[in-house]
């Protein structure tokens, strides 16, 4: 019971933190296997714990401070990122994890978490324990990877609740990512959001003059589509239902 106790001031801890206590890895893992057997410590994944609370018989650490501990660079991103900043329309299943570290996706309390392999590394930043993407890089890659983590219309219901995004630094991960669909993308779904985000027509002219001429399907689930001059996209006939 004391070594549980301890553990509870560590909502996700190593058999390494365990050992730091007893100063014995045999004895660490004795009594972390005897943890989990009386159902007060639950394995998350190899090496990786929270223990069980008393009172709601729920794991201790949440799945924000969970994804942050997976890997020594690992961070909250995409749909999850909006989750957590209070601007997704749903809870989903899965935890988007950014991390260079090549894990294996895996499952834990009914969550999956899926590991994303970060492009840039500029915009991760720390909100007390959690580890995670800007508001300004969130909006980036969600927008990027919509088709993947949510779909053009939750991205599109996100960006709406959206305010005071930083024009600058939206501006400088666009330049790391230097993609011009991404440019593309980013004008079209942030121009019907104009009057909620702030940006300058500057902003809007920079990403119409990078994003070329080619034209491109907003997004690959949905090929039928109306035509935006301006941005030379197809864009769902049915987006703003």
């Amino acid at each position: 019971m004391d070594l549980y106790f301890k553990l509870l001031g560590m909502p996700v801890f190593t058999m390494n933190d365990v050992e730091g206590l007893y100063g014995n890895i045999h004895t660490a893992r004795s009594g972390v296997k005897r943890l989990i057997d009386k159902g007060m410590v639950m394995k998350i994944r190899n090496n990786l714990y929270t223990c069980k609370s008393g009172e709601t018989l729920e794991p201790v650490a949440n799945p924000y401070r969970i994804a942050t501990e997976i890997a020594k660079d690992s961070f909250v991103s995409h749909y999850s990122a909006l989750e957590y900043y209070g601007y997704a329309n749903k809870k989903i299943d899965e935890m988007y994890v950014g991390s260079g570290v090549n894990f294996k996706n895996f499952t834990f309390h009914g969550k999956e978490y899926v590991r994303i392999k970060p492009r840039i590394s500029a915009g991760v930043v720390m909100d007390g324990n959690v580890r995670i993407t800007n508001r300004e890089r969130t909006l980036l890659d969600s927008i990027k990877d919509m088709d993947r983590v949510a779909g053009v219309e939750e991205v599109m219901r996100s960006v709406v609740k959206m305010k005071g995004i930083r024009e600058d630094r939206l501006v400088g991960y666009l330049d790391l990512y230097d993609n011009q669909f991404l440019y593309q993308k980013t004008g079209y779904i942030l121009s019907a959001s104009h009057n909620t985000l702030g940006l300058s027509d500057a902003f809007y002219a920079m990403c119409a003059e990078k994003a070329g001429k080619s034209t491109r399907y907003l997004s690959n689930a949905n090929k039928d589509g109306r035509f935006v001059a301006r941005w030379s996209l197809v864009v769902p006939r049915n987006l703003f239902a």
